[in-house]
């Protein structure tokens, strides 16, 4: 009983979500554009999902809720592109992107570096010369 019980929320969740497809392309010749980066964020609740289209360009999405989302997408070589869309229970919700050709922005890196104190690490402990006398004192 306790098993049926804790399937039920799964399931429910499971009914209740939409499912986001669609394909991305050059907007020049419309060649499918394979590893263009999307990231679709519900704008009311701030959850980001992420997805990488095919070598067709295409890309799906599982589990999202009913709501307004912002899908942003990008890959190098062409201009990034975002819309919003709004999402509908029992909507197909299917997407065609169209990239156009350009550079695009690439933030850049700084490096530093601190130089430390050198250390001897040939010598493992501590060392001191003992005198003779010492040795028969003991």
């Amino acid at each position: 009983m306790l098993a049926a019980l804790a399937m039920l929320p799964h399931r429910a969740v499971a009914q209740n979500t939409i499912t986001l497809e669609g394909v991305v392309t050059a907007a020049d010749d419309g060649s499918p554009l394979a590893g263009a980066q999307l990231a679709i964020t519900n704008l009311l609740s701030g959850e980001k999902r992420l997805a990488t289209t095919r070598p067709t360009g295409e890309f799906r999405v599982l589990g999202l809720f009913s709501g307004r989302y912002e899908v942003a997408v990008r890959i190098l070589g062409y201009r990034p592109a975002a819309d919003t869309i709004q999402l509908v229970l029992g909507q197909r919700a299917r997407l065609t992107i169209a990239l156009e050709k350009g550079a695009a922005d690439i933030a850049g890196v700084t490096i530093s570096g601190t130089k430390f104190k050198e250390v001897e690490v040939q010598r493992l402990s501590v060392s001191a010369p003992i005198l003779k006398e010492e040795i028969e004192n003991l």
